[in-house]
């Protein structure tokens, strides 16, 4: 699959599974509800707050990468190093870190719906 057909893949998903949890969860909670805000942060990772063995998993869901931009990805969101320090340290493409930034957090926020999705709805049934 090419990149771009699969950038646009991810894209795809992730905004499908976003509307499946949103429909699901609007009618469990409302808006000012502990899960809601949880849920926003799920959206997101934070640089210097990504555990790495987090993201070697989410990494192996992705298309592999150059090392070069593997290893600036995890200086930037393990180490928590500016994004521009790290492609200056590694000589890669601002815009390669980014991307590649941005996919991981899209299939990061995959993952983490379907995560609480089978909470809610599967493990607790009889």
């Amino acid at each position: 699959m090419s990149e771009l057909r699969r950038d646009s893949f991810v894209k795809d998903i992730a905004k499908a599974v976003e509307c499946v949890v949103d429909e699901y969860f609007s009618e469990v909670i409302d808006d000012e509800s502990y899960n809601y805000k949880v849920d926003q942060k799920m959206r997101r990772l934070i640089a210097g707050k990504v555990p790495k063995g987090y993201l070697e998993l989410l990494f192996s869901l992705t298309k592999s990468s150059s090392l070069p931009v593997k290893t600036a990805v995890f200086a930037h969101l393990v180490e928590g190093i500016e994004q521009s320090e790290v492609a200056k340290k590694f000589q890669v493409k601002p815009s390669a870190i980014s991307r590649k930034v941005r996919d991981i957090s899209d299939i990061n926020f995959i993952v983490s719906s379907l995560a609480k999705f089978h909470i809610q709805t599967c493990m607790y049934q009889d």
